[in-house]
């Protein structure tokens, strides 16, 4: 086998590993206060409706603005 093989190899053994370890853990205890605190945010409105519309909104604002920072390059790119 060529090195990248054995590196490659590696990688997967340790990646089969590490997510069989993963599911023979016990769970992690959640604190039963947190899972009320945002049940209760999702219920007021914090993160509902109204206010996902905006974060989409800045997200897409954000994307157009990135996009013509870059103009320049993705044109000459594309030539």
């Amino acid at each position: 086998m060529q090195a990248h093989h054995y590196k490659l190899a590696g990688l997967l053994v340790l990646s089969v590993v590490a997510i069989t370890v993963a599911f023979l853990l016990p769970p992690i205890a959640q604190d039963p206060a947190y899972q009320v605190f945002f049940i209760g945010i999702l219920l007021t409105g914090f993160l509902s409706g109204h206010s996902i519309k905006h974060i989409i909104a800045a997200g897409g604002a954000l994307f157009i603005y990135l996009a013509l920072r870059n103009r320049h390059t993705v044109i000459n790119k594309s030539l």
